[in-house]
């Protein structure tokens, strides 16, 4: 049995917010509480969730306390990946550099974490670094690809980049593989893919380090450096198309889905743009120059983008390096095809910053968590933020 949701109006904007030329928003004053938002009744065939109970004031970076000795990124890391577990209704973390006891650097990760926002509890650890006596696992990600399959209950995990290429081993009594992966939910345990690798390999650090899920065709979407998409279908297959000449690669740059229009967002540097790929006519585009205070990123750098259903609304967080600082905000309203963009600066004198990012659709609020202690002088990390668009 499926809940019903029960849909709440909620209005207000954060003081600061600039309207871009044409917006479609007009700003209200106050900051309001949301403190029974809207339920997410996000895509099609996926949960109904009640109205959460998580409130939290809209258009407003709030920090939580993060463990810096132990949970999902202690002290600080990058290339971590997120994903919604929609069974659950929970944010699952993997991969990335994270400094970890079992190896005691910050070259990898092999625990899985997830958090239930609602419930406002810790960091909970779903699977530890080393699998069992010849049980399968990945070598010691970090650079990944890392999706949540709904129609399964299974986190799908490839390369990237695993630091197995480079000889290191944690877990010798365990079969570590430096191949895409599987991690079912229900048993606990790391599985075979059901899709063979692409032609030319996974590609490494600079092939493809992001994707996006398709629960209507029950496929992963990866765009790759050298102008291609690959598509991966949890049935069995294996297809890579050309993407074209327009903004060529994509690894660094996060990918986020709105399955119900159909499309996939990007972020293209080169043109400075927002890149679409259309699931149904196999194309890609380019529907909208970015926000003028945008600023790119060093190339071997990321962005970060995601999608919020409920409102379909995209959120792209300016982020400096890995660092985490997060130099502002846009909201690029997908109905319209415009956008606003919010600065961003220290809230409760803490530093707004993450190089993780990602949208709960239970609990109608984007998660931002992370920061590379390597980079700069920045602070060590703390806290991670919750963000409620509307």
């Amino acid at each position: 049995m499926r809940w019903r949701p029960r849909l709440a109006a909620v209005a207000g904007v954060l003081a600061g917010t600039t309207l871009l030329a044409g917006s479609c928003a007009s700003p209200v004053p106050g900051s309001g509480n949301a403190a029974n938002p809207p339920a997410a009744a996000a895509e099609p065939g996926g949960p109904l969730w009640p109205p959460t109970t998580l409130e939290l004031p809209i258009r407003t970076w709030v920090p939580r306390p993060l463990d810096t000795k132990g949970g999902p990124v202690p002290g600080g890391a990058k290339h971590s990946r997120v994903a919604f577990d929609s069974l659950r209704g929970r944010m699952v973390l993997a991969g990335g550099d994270v400094r970890h006891a079992t190896i005691g650097n910050g070259n990898g990760n092999s625990t899985i974490w997830a958090v239930d926002l609602e419930r406002g509890t810790p960091w909970e650890l779903v699977q530890d670094w080393c699998s069992g006596r010849g049980e399968l696992m990945p070598g010691t990600p970090d650079s990944v690809g890392w999706v949540y399959a709904s129609r399964h209950d299974q986190g799908v995990m490839f390369p990237g980049f695993y630091f197995i290429t480079q000889q290191d081993r944690w877990c010798p009594e365990s079969r570590e593989v430096a191949d895409a992966v599987i991690y079912d939910f229900k048993s606990k345990k790391w599985l075979p893919v059901p899709f063979p690798a692409p032609p030319n390999g996974w590609g490494g650090d600079i092939g493809a380090s992001f994707a996006a899920y398709d629960p209507e065709t029950d496929s992963i979407y990866r765009f790759r450096n050298g102008g291609t998409i690959e598509i991966l279908s949890m049935s069995g297959s294996t297809r890579v198309i050309p993407s074209g000449p327009l903004d060529e690669g994509g690894n660094r740059d996060q990918t986020a889905i709105d399955v119900r229009g159909r499309n996939i967002y990007r972020v293209g540097r080169g043109t400075r743009s927002l890149i679409k790929y259309s699931i149904r006519s196999r194309s890609i585009s380019s529907v909208s120059p970015l926000p003028r205070q945008w600023v790119r990123p060093p190339d071997d750098m990321e962005t970060y983008l995601a999608f919020d259903p409920i409102h379909r609304v995209l959120l792209l967080p300016n982020v400096e390096t890995f660092g985490g600082k997060v130099l502002g905000l846009g909201i690029y309203h997908l109905e319209t095809r415009r956008w606003e963009w919010e600065a961003a600066g220290e809230v409760q004198g803490l530093l707004v910053r993450g190089n993780v990012f990602g949208f709960d659709e239970k609990n109608n609020t984007f998660l931002l968590v992370g920061g590379h202690p390597a980079e700069g002088t920045l602070p060590p990390v703390t806290v991670y933020w919750l963000y409620r668009y509307q």
